[in-house]
């Protein structure tokens, strides 16, 4: 979900981990000034925020693998609270939008791998280059974030901005740059941890 706000979103927690992604603008998240492109990871049951622009809007994307079952503000929420605080990891890509394209593939870890299978990468693609990222089922589910230039899907462009999600079952398939190279974020989420079987479980 892609969402531009202008407001301050209070604390809050999920009882899914997520992504957030910072594309345009300047936020606070938390503590933290983040400026496009930013990585924020947080675990189920981890409060964060609060959000706040530094600046007229921000737009950022929201990514999830399991449907989510509430928004949970704090400290209004605690009884709600039913596991323990987890990660909060809050890491700037170092991608620009509209950045130059690569003369060479350039994989980096911006979330190195953890032993759940969490990660987040940046893979840059020259135009035309073709290369198969590693694959969903190190974890949890996979998102491919386009940030600049596009991908050549059998013809079919995704520009910047487009996104694919491959389950945890699912093989990753060879990413091919468009004419103009590619910038993508690989996001990671975590094999399922207690709070998603909870989830699943309908607790």
């Amino acid at each position: 979900m892609l969402i531009e706000d202008e407001g301050v979103i209070r604390p809050h927690f999920h009882r899914i981990d997520q992504f957030q992604i910072l594309v345009g603008g300047r936020a606070l998240f938390g503590k933290h000034e983040a400026e496009p492109v930013t990585v924020h990871y947080t675990d189920g049951y981890t409060p964060y925020g609060p959000l706040r622009p530094l600046g007229g809007s921000f737009t950022f994307f929201t990514l999830r693998a399991l449907h989510n079952p509430g928004f949970f503000a704090m400290p209004g929420s605690k009884q709600e609270k039913e596991l323990p605080t987890g990660r909060g990891l809050t890491v700037p890509a170092e991608l620009r939008p509209g950045a130059a394209s690569p003369t060479r593939i350039e994989e980096r870890d911006v979330i190195a791998p953890h032993s759940d299978g969490l990660s987040a990468r940046t893979l840059r693609l020259p135009p035309g280059a073709s290369f198969r990222p590693r694959g969903s089922a190190e974890g949890g589910g996979q998102y491919q974030l386009v940030v600049n230039g596009s991908l050549d899907d059998a013809g079919y462009e995704l520009p910047a901005l487009s996104l694919i999600f491959l389950s945890a079952d699912e093989e990753t398939s060879p990413l091919r740059a468009g004419r103009h190279g590619a910038d993508v974020l690989l996001l990671q989420f975590p094999v399922d941890s207690t709070a998603a079987e909870r989830v699943r479980a309908g607790g």
